[in-house]
């Protein structure tokens, strides 16, 4: 089995394989793959070979730099999609979601408070809500230790 962190940046990628003590690729009894590539995500999720997952909003960057704040308002609201393309495009609620209907446990490590703005605010809870995900950890370093200590607990290595 797999733990996989989905993220485009390289830099947060490594700081938070640091924070986990990966060694040699593993992490406990399992493979460890931190990937910015969505496509592998998804195959492996597919594959059923995914035993727990970590992702940032942010998977598409120029689309996400256009749409995600509008399309998280959107999803905040409840409300439909106004255009069904965005959907496909914002690739981490989609592999959330997909990680949630199997039964793969994931959680968001993401710059959240980037997209919390507007009416209504987009709060911790609502992003958990909205992404069908277990928690969601901030990019600084409590928040990298609270989100390594949930993975631990989740494989059982604590």
């Amino acid at each position: 089995m797999i733990v996989m962190h989905v993220e485009n940046e390289p830099i947060w990628r490594e700081a938070f394989q640091r924070q986990l003590g990966v060694q040699g690729g593993r992490l406990g009894s399992c493979d460890y793959l931190a990937t910015g590539f969505v496509d592998e995500a998804e195959k492996r999720l597919q594959a059923g070979s995914i035993r727990a997952m970590v992702l940032d909003i942010g998977l598409n960057v120029d689309w996400d730099n256009r749409h995600m704040i509008a399309v998280l308002r959107n999803l905040t609201l409840d409300e439909v999609l106004a255009n069904p393309s965005h959907s496909m495009q914002c690739h981490a609620h989609r592999l959330s979601r997909l990680a949630h209907a199997q039964g793969v446990p994931a959680v968001l490590l993401t710059n959240y408070a980037d997209y919390t703005g507007g009416d209504p605010p987009l709060t911790r809870e609502r992003l958990q809500e909205i992404f069908q995900v277990e928690a969601v950890f901030g990019k600084d370093e409590k928040d990298m230790h609270q989100c390594a200590t949930w993975l631990r607990r989740i494989l059982e290595l604590q």
